[in-house]
């Protein structure tokens, strides 16, 4: 497992710390951009990480979300994916 974040404690130990809290409209919102994301609507899941980004009221899901909507940006001026052969 990756140490770039900090572990988040299980669902069964209680309320989350205050530093894995965010608004209630931010998690619909990042949700909606990962099934685009992992659709492969890179132009969506663009826009709903936007969304998600400006609802977010925690430090960490702010830089996630513009982290993710700038590499799906980026993929979307690419175009599509299938199809190409890596090297």
């Amino acid at each position: 497992m990756s140490e770039l974040w900090p572990k988040i404690p299980d669902a069964d130990a209680g309320p989350a710390p205050r530093q894995y809290r965010d608004s209630v409209a931010y998690y619909p919102e990042a949700e909606k951009a990962q099934r685009f994301e992992q659709r492969g609507d890179y132009i969506q899941a663009f826009q709903a990480w936007m969304r998600a980004n400006h609802t977010s009221c925690n430090e960490l899901n702010r830089q996630w979300s513009r982290s993710r909507a700038e590499f799906c940006e980026k993929l979307s001026l690419r175009g599509p994916l299938t199809g190409r052969r890596v090297s």
